[in-house]
Parts: C-alpha cells; sequence; structure tokens
C-alpha cells in the first residue's frame, strides 16, 4: 500500500458543511432582496410617472393643443392615469405591487404655452407601505420627491 499519495476529494460532512451554509447564506438574503425589488419598483414606477406627465406637457406644447391628465384608478386596469382629451389614451402600467394612493385632484390640464392648470401631487405607493410623491407645479415643472 502506497501512503505517501496525498488522498484526493471532499468528504460527505464537508459537502454537508458547505450545503449547510450555503443554505443559511441564502435564507438571509432572500428577504432582503425582495425589499430592495420592492423598493426599486415603487423608485422605477416614480420616474415613470414623472417622464410620462412630462411627455404629456411636451405634447401640449408640439401640437398647441391642451393635454388633460387624469389621476384615478379604473377597476380592473393595470394604470393609474390616462390622457383624456378626445378618446383616452392609457398611461403608465404599474407594477402589481404600486398603486396611487392619493393625489391632489382627479385631473391636470397641460395648456400649449407648457404651464399646467394647477398645481398637485400623485402619491404612490407599494405593499410594503413605502411611499413616493411626484409633483407637478403650475409652472409645468414636474419633479419626482
Amino acid at each position: 500500500m502506497n501512503h505517501d499519495r496525498a488522498e484526493r476529494g471532499f468528504t460527505l460532512v464537508e459537502m454537508a458543511v458547505t450545503l449547510l451554509i450555503f443554505g443559511m447564506l441564502l435564507a438571509f438574503a432572500v428577504p432582503g432582496l425582495q425589499n430592495m425589488n420592492r423598493t426599486q419598483q415603487l423608485k422605477g414606477t416614480s420616474e415613470n410617472v414623472a417622464s410620462w406627465l412630462r411627455l404629456q406637457r411636451e405634447t401640449a406644447i408640439a401640437t398647441g393643443s391642451s393635454v388633460v391628465v387624469h389621476s384615478f384608478n379604473y377597476p380592473g386596469t393595470p394604470w393609474g392615469l390616462h390622457v383624456h382629451n378626445t378618446t383616452p389614451k392609457p398611461g403608465p402600467i404599474f407594477p402589481r405591487d404600486v398603486t396611487i394612493v392619493g393625489a391632489a385632484g382627479d385631473n391636470v390640464t397641460f395648456q400649449p404655452d407648457g404651464r399646467a392648470s394647477s398645481s398637485g401631487s400623485i402619491i404612490l405607493r407599494n405593499s410594503k407601505g413605502l411611499r413616493d410623491t411626484i409633483s407637478f407645479q403650475s409652472s409645468g415643472l414636474v419633479l419626482v420627491r
């Protein structure tokens, strides 16, 4: 028998300990990643809504006609905003976990000169209760806070 040669491979105990440690790391990491995903969905939706509002303002300027934006949810639809000039056009689609929980007024009209009919805000909330606010000023400026 040759005892000089080193044994190669892993023992069953070493493999079990490695899998146990990997499983524990995964168990701690998954909830944190899910929370991060929900937060990023909320932030992404807020930025999408703000960009969409800016686009409606630019459309009013480019076409020379007013654009009316409604900010309430219709049952059974995935969007919370829509343009309502001649025929309603849906706005940005919201993820399942993000909803509009508050809006200052039901609508805002962007004028051909770029101004808005009023100042206001739209409040979005995700399933964890985190909120994000999109505000629009009468000057036409749209901000995410």
